[in-house]
């Protein structure tokens, strides 16, 4: 069959038509690199981190098994010694680029205040680099892949290099990812589990990494950050309380499910497929969508081999810290001063950025009102499996580090 010439594609056609198929193709494959290998983590004999290529969200959103049984699956396979068993540094270690980073994933009002500090106070001690970054959990992800290194969004609050020096100012307003790559052991502040995998140093090689977090008993949690915040403006008691009843109400009134360890703890990369997909889960308002988040936080606090701080556990905790960060005992001082227990048995009550109003006298009149404390209870109820998840990967923890140190007795 012939075709008419006027019909017939011209050769400057096929090539634009062969290029769009080309590109197309290759964002495609680009994007699927990113969205797996950038997610799902395997450990090394030491417990640092490296990139697993499988989408790390299947496990955890993809299951027939109730949320009580994928946790008590995951505890029984749980091994707690890849977590501690090894120490990440001793004090006395000369610290340099190429040392395991210790990231501090700060959840809001769990002590990561307190957790901060003494961080800080430990770096100055043992001339480590600290920064305590903010406005980091919606870091923009292709600013974070991208090689001039500053991510969109990140701020240094306070910190310092090694042997106490000063970080520019300029880093202050635009984070860096070599300053700390090259600089930095210890990283505390706002952000999501698994962001700190792209830090790079000099030679834009990645840096090791291991991640921790605090948890706190998800309805006190809950309470501490609306009196938190309501009372920095000025509020009593009796205003706060009300503010909690309305809040909780409201929630229970439109079947809403707080979580928001997921603002931390679901990582970046997780986010960024979740809304490319426009699937949206950390907003979902169903039991089911959420119950998904609940276990995919609870997958990546295993997959990430995080270790774990309680803040009702708060000496426990340091005593794990300390087996990571001081095996030998240099600085002790340091981690009874903020509040670990001492060879007495006494330990030091340590607070930082305390509420203006008591969060324990506000849940004391919300449980006085049965219907907005059982509202409140169902409210948090997947942030209270979390909790009581992390609580028990921090005992499996604790007690494989008192294993560890039995075991080096003579």
């Amino acid at each position: 069959m012939r075709v008419d010439a006027k019909h017939r594609a011209s050769p400057r056609y096929y090539w634009c038509f062969l290029i769009g198929i080309l590109y197309t193709s290759f964002v495609r494959i680009k994007y699927d690199q990113v969205t797996e290998n950038s997610h799902f983590h395997q450990f090394s004999n030491d417990g640092n981190t490296n990139d697993l290529r499988m989408d790390e969200t299947k496990t955890a959103t993809n299951t027939t098994l109730t949320t009580e049984e994928f946790m008590e699956k995951l505890l029984t396979s749980y091994n707690a010694s890849k977590a501690v068993a090894l120490p990440l540094w001793n004090c006395t270690d000369a610290f340099e680029e190429n040392v395991t980073k210790l990231a501090f994933v700060h959840v809001f009002k769990t002590a990561g205040s307190s957790v901060s500090d003494f961080l800080r106070d430990y770096a100055l001690k043992c001339s480590a680099g600290y920064a305590r970054i903010i406005s980091c959990t919606n870091v923009d992800p292709d600013s974070v892949r991208s090689k001039d290194g500053f991510w969109k969004h990140c701020r240094v609050k306070e910190g310092f290099s090694r042997n106490h020096k000063g970080i520019k100012p300029d880093f202050y307003k635009k984070f860096n990812d070599q300053l700390l790559g090259n600089h930095i052991d210890i990283i505390g502040g706002h952000f999501r589990l698994g962001t700190m995998d792209y830090l790079k140093n000099a030679e834009r090689k990645s840096s090791k990494v291991r991640y921790m977090s605090f948890f706190r008993d998800a309805a006190m949690r809950y309470i501490s950050g609306v009196t938190y915040v309501e009372g920095n403006k000025g509020w009593k008691k009796e205003q706060i309380v009300q503010e909690v009843k309305d809040r909780i109400l409201s929630a229970s009134k439109n079947k809403k499910y707080n979580i928001r360890y997921a603002d931390y703890l679901k990582t970046l990369w997780q986010t960024e497929k979740s809304r490319q997909h426009h699937r949206h889960l950390g907003n979902s308002k169903s039991s089911e969508d959420t119950a998904k988040i609940a276990r995919l936080v609870m997958q990546n606090l295993v997959d990430y081999n995080v270790i774990i701080g309680i803040t009702e556990n708060y000496s426990d905790s340091l005593e794990i810290l300390q087996h990571l960060m001081d095996p030998t005992g240099n600085v002790t001082e340091v981690f009874t001063e903020h509040g670990m227990r001492d060879q007495e048995g006494n330990f030091h009550t340590w607070s930082s950025n305390p509420s203006l109003v008591s969060s324990s006298a506000v849940m004391k009149e919300i449980k006085n009102d049965r219907e907005t404390y059982g509202a409140l209870m169902e409210h948090v109820k997947f942030e209270q499996m979390i909790y009581n998840f992390a609580l028990a990967l921090h005992k499996k923890q604790y007690e494989a580090v008192k294993k560890n140190l039995q075991s080096t007795l003579p």
